[in-house]
């Protein structure tokens, strides 16, 4: 599958499918770093409105449905994904499932210093400099998205 120019939306549709594509929202956060709060990212994305089931053999298998870029390498980070299915497990019309999940297509920026690559021998699990204020701040921005679909 080659996708060239076009939108990053664009480009999900073409390798999700409309059905995917046409349940997400856009989601953008970031802070500054200070003396004070140090901690500098610029998070942009999409993620589902709802939860969306993720049976094997379907397009929405779990391998799927999370997909982070950090400085536009793709790499896997177990606290972003538990801090964005904690979001939609705490929405009202949240049915506990082990197949029911949200969708998530993220890039986040942040300083080098600020990024562990050396969690996992191929360097694709990371983990961050000051990760539990990130996860805070990529939960706030969740939140009034995932209560506005609810």
């Amino acid at each position: 599958l080659v996708t060239t120019g076009g939108t990053t939306l664009e480009a999900l549709t073409a390798v999700h499918g409309s059905t995917t594509s046409s349940n997400l929202c856009e989601l953008k956060c970031g802070q500054e770093g200070t003396d004070e709060k140090p901690l500098h990212f610029s998070l942009t994305g999409y993620v589902s409105k709802r939860c969306v089931e993720t049976t094997r053999g379907t397009p929405q298998n779990k391998k799927d449905r999370f997909t982070l870029f950090i400085n536009d390498r793709l790499v896997e980070s177990t606290a972003i994904k538990r801090c964005v299915d904690e979001v939609y497990a705490n929405r009202p019309d949240h049915v506990a499932s082990t197949t029911s999940k949200p969708f998530a297509y993220l890039s986040l920026k942040v300083p080098g210093s600020h990024v562990d690559v050396n969690v996992h021998p191929t360097k694709k699990e990371v983990h961050f400099l000051y990760e539990a204020e990130l996860c805070q701040a990529l939960q706030r921005a969740l939140e009034p998205l995932a209560a506005k679909h609810a």
